[in-house]
């Protein structure tokens, strides 16, 4: 690139302009760091002496972005110069490595105040100010090995195939000691190996490259301290096998400053692989008193949390589990005596311990349950698989799946932002979950639930029992679950109310105790999504005012046979599930609120009316149709009579004449000599203070007035419709009695159903 070309291109995008420094160049790279005041812009005394040297020779130098430190470039003989170090500190700073020397292999970014010239030989003065490598104290690598590895004599070929066919979760979370370095329990090691921007750029993020590679570089080796033994040397060495680590160095000329990144990863990670032990998830522990001291966490006193496998054992089954691991007391004669490590841990002072074991998803290992107790938590993290460069063609049937069963475009996006939102957010729990209706199986619903399930790994109750929505049975199988998945559902009109509070409280508590049939109890928080399919619209309980189910009218007809055929192919296929992994781990959620009200559409409209009763729909007409503001309850029953021959008892009426708008005074007015009727508010803004200032004269009118119009309403649609009497929207009109006594009673009667 010219000159011109250069200055160009940093017009046009505005961005700082930077250069890498390669083996066939004449130049250098000399970074002061943390010696000028940003404020002020006085240097530290020892670095002004350094900058005055060059300064006096006219070489090319800047301040660096940070306004903090300073920057010497130039030319220099580089064969005169291949054995200094590259960081180093100096006698008035000792320790703190703040200046940094490169002749190749060094990305530079430029910042600004610029000035000097860049091809003035600077290496006299270089030798005076940069130390050779023996001098700074740069040596190799540590070759040593911890004593508990052994896979020390495999190759380095042999050792990669092994590493990377291994599950993802042997190198995940239980590896670290202290904070775990951000992501590392969620990225495949695959992904690291590979340098997966797809992946890795959901994990870190970067605002001029593909993803941090700095930060994931700090993770991947994390993972090759367990895979290496924590050797530094054999880290260093496989590292540079890797695709991640041949991009990284042609992105920023770095190769060989990894030792305080190795030293790092060495010191957070404490346990290494045993290539004698088979590959499988939970394996038997066989823990020193020190790793259980490390691993284990003693809860209430009634139960175990592993750390390692995240299970939790009642303490019975933990001195089963934990029988073969030992450790070594002194005897009466002074010998040596091997004894179970369990009860020793138990009395042991640095035994970890907390109140309740619980499960948060996206919180540390340690933390508040959701009812404020201390607790450890057995989130595990999802198992993200690596995904293939082809994954956008490889969901295609799914898609069409979702599309197919989700007819109306914006819900069906809704419902694949609602999936991705649990992969991005799993610890925030959205407001509402989804009723899907179909009036014909075998439409693809299950198997949907099931690629669902591959997806989500572990966090997927499938064919769950209606009970369990409505709160009651068993609910150890919603334990640690994202989603909750219910094949079948009709719940109908009975015993409705008491249901719909049910259901509620399910979609809405923030945690649930979970008691396990032959396990510990868990204090977990309440992240599960439910996606219920039913063939009848009267399926699910609710209510007019219930905002928290969006209802979706499936389709009336199957497709081709070979499109389930290919599906029920592809549930099984890995790359599949990887590729709907990466989808929706990198899904748009804009315009996505958790907390929203569920819309009102169509179908919702049709299953709000499939579950009224008779007298119900009579409730809601006459509230639509009675023209005045006043109503007697005698007037109502009489109309529901009417409608239907099954009267509503007066609880359930109660809640149909709320739920309808019509509220209750509480005044009674006498029907006939030995009759009451309560007095009802329709449609106006009165309340019943103000009923309470009219004279009984005044409401008796108001309610003869009101019922002679709703009469008059009647006949005038008898004449319309030759003879069927018809009110609004279709309502059948009774002939409705109005014979009040204007006797009030003296105190306010509470009746509810007059």
């Amino acid at each position: 690139m010219s000159h011109a070309d250069a200055q160009a291109a940093a017009q046009k995008y505005s961005r700082r302009v930077g250069f890498v420094l390669c083996d066939d160049d004449p130049y250098f790279f000399y970074d002061l760091d943390a010696c000028r005041d940003h404020a002020t812009g006085n240097y530290t005394p020892e670095a002004y002496e350094i900058l005055k040297s060059f300064a006096d020779l006219g070489a090319a130098a800047e301040v660096s972005i940070s306004g903090t430190g300073y920057h010497v470039m130039g030319r220099c003989d580089q064969q005169l110069l291949k054995d200094r170090a590259h960081k180093f500190d100096s006698p008035g700073r000792s320790g703190e490595k703040w200046q940094e020397f490169y002749t190749t292999k060094r990305f530079v970014a430029l910042g600004y105040g610029f000035s000097g010239d860049f091809d003035v030989d600077c290496s006299a003065q270089l030798l005076q100010h940069v130390p050779t490598k023996e001098q700074a104290g740069e040596v190799d690598f540590d070759g040593e090995f911890d004593p508990r590895y052994t896979g020390r004599d495999w190759s380095i070929e042999k050792l990669k195939d092994k590493m990377l066919a291994a599950s993802d979760r042997q190198s995940a979370a239980p590896l670290f000691n202290g904070p775990l370095p951000v992501g590392a329990e969620k990225i495949p090691l695959r992904a690291f190996w590979v340098g997966s921007e797809i992946i890795l750029a959901q994990r870190y993020a970067s605002s001029n490259d593909a993803f941090d590679r700095s930060a994931a570089l700090m993770a991947f080796l994390h993972h090759l301290a367990f895979w290496c033994g924590r050797n530094a040397d054999l880290m260093n060495r496989v590292l540079r096998e890797s695709p991640f680590w041949n991009n990284y160095t042609k992105r920023h000329g770095r190769d060989a400053l990894l030792r305080d990144e190795i030293e790092d990863a060495r010191a957070r990670v404490d346990r290494v692989y045993d290539f004698g032990t088979p590959d499988r998830e939970n394996p038997r522990p066989l823990y020193t008193l020190a790793e259980m001291e490390a691993h284990l966490v003693m809860v209430g006193g009634t139960y175990t949390v592993d750390l390692q496998t995240k299970e939790a054992y009642l303490n019975k089954a933990a001195a089963v589990v934990y029988a073969a691991c030992e450790t070594e007391t002194i005897d009466d004669k002074g010998k040596p005596k091997s004894i179970p490590a369990l009860p020793v841990w138990i009395k042991s002072k640095s035994a970890k311990f907390a109140q309740v074991a619980t499960w948060r998803p996206n919180h540390s290992p340690f933390c508040a349950s959701p009812d404020g107790k201390s607790g450890v938590n057995l989130w595990r993290g999802f198992d993200l698989m690596l995904p293939p460069l082809d994954y956008e063609k490889r969901i295609k049937s799914f898609l069409d799946l979702v599309k197919y069963l989700f007819p109306v475009e914006e819900e069906s996006r809704l419902f694949l932002q609602w999936l991705a939102h649990a992969f991005q957010h799993p610890d925030i729990l959205p407001h509402f979950g989804f009723f899907h209706v179909s009036p014909i199986t075998g439409t693809g619903r299950g198997t949907l639930a099931e690629i669902i399930s591959e997806t989500f790994k572990g966090y997927v109750a499938l064919s769950c029992q209606p009970e369990m929505l409505l709160g009651t049975g068993f609910n150890g199988p919603l334990s640690q679950k994202i989603f909750a998945i219910v094949d079948e559902i009709r719940i109908g009109t009975g015993g409705k109310y008491d249901r719909i509070d049910a259901v509620k409280s399910m979609l809405t508590a923030s945690h649930r105790v979970i008691n396990n049939k032959y396990g510990a109890m868990v204090v977990e928080q309440n992240c599960t999504r439910w996606f219920v399919c039913s063939n009848h619209d009267d399926g699910m309980a609710f209510d007019e005012t219930d905002r928290r189910w969006v209802f979706i009218k499936g389709p009336d007809h199957k497709l081709e046979e070979s499109f389930y055929a290919e599906l029920h192919r592809l549930k099984h296929d890995p790359l599949f599930i990887a590729s709907i992994q990466t989808f929706l781990y990198m899904y748009s959620l804009e315009g996505f609120n958790p907390g929203m009200h569920a819309p009102r559409n169509e179908m919702r409209a049709v299953a709000l009316d499939s579950l009224r009763s008779e007298a119900e729909k009579a409730v809601i007409d006459f509230a639509a149709n009675w023209p005045g503001d006043l109503a007697g309850m005698y007037d109502l029953k009489s109309y529901i009579a009417s409608r239907t021959d099954e009267m509503p008892k007066d609880a359930a009426l109660n809640h149909m004449v709320r739920r309808a708008g019509i509220r209750q005074t509480g005044i009674q007015l006498r029907r006939t000599t030995d009759k009451w009727c309560g007095v009802l508010i329709v449609n106006t803004a009165i309340n019943k203070d103000d009923i309470a200032k009219m004279a009984p004269s005044t409401i008796k009118q108001q309610i003869i007035d009101a019922a002679n119009a709703f009469r008059n309403a009647q006949m005038a649609a008898d004449n319309d419709y030759g003879g069927v009497g018809s009110v609004g929207n279709g309502i059948l009109a009774p002939q409705l009695p109005t014979r009040f006594d204007p006797q009030l009673i003296p105190a306010f009667s509470r009746n509810s159903c007059g």
